[in-house]
């Protein structure tokens, strides 16, 4: 499958199933950083970036929703793709979105 066009990743943001179905990735993603290692890379700014998932889980879903509507895998992300594809890239921009400046 394709990477998604700018407009259909902008069109995935405003699609509330996706919106929901991110979110709750992110919530998963958030549980599972919690408990790795804290000598795991980063650890402290994903542990931070975690417990405001798991505190304010609806506004900071939004900021997944838009790195994951991205498509930075390239994988055509839709609002149908597999749970294993939406938690696979919300790992995979945990960091980014962690790692602040």
């Amino acid at each position: 499958m394709a990477q998604n066009t700018l407009q259909e990743s902008w069109d995935l943001t405003k699609n509330q199933t996706f919106i929901e179905r991110v979110t709750m990735a992110a919530v998963r993603a958030a549980i599972a950083v919690q408990a790795e290692d804290s000598e795991t890379a980063n650890h402290a700014e994903r542990s931070a970036l975690a417990y405001q998932i798991l505190h304010s889980s609806a506004s900071l879903g939004q900021k997944f929703v838009t790195a994951v509507a991205a498509d930075p895998g390239a994988v055509g992300i839709a609002a149908d793709t597999s749970e294993n594809d939406l938690l696979f890239t919300v790992n995979s921009v945990f960091n980014a979105l962690a790692i602040g400046g």
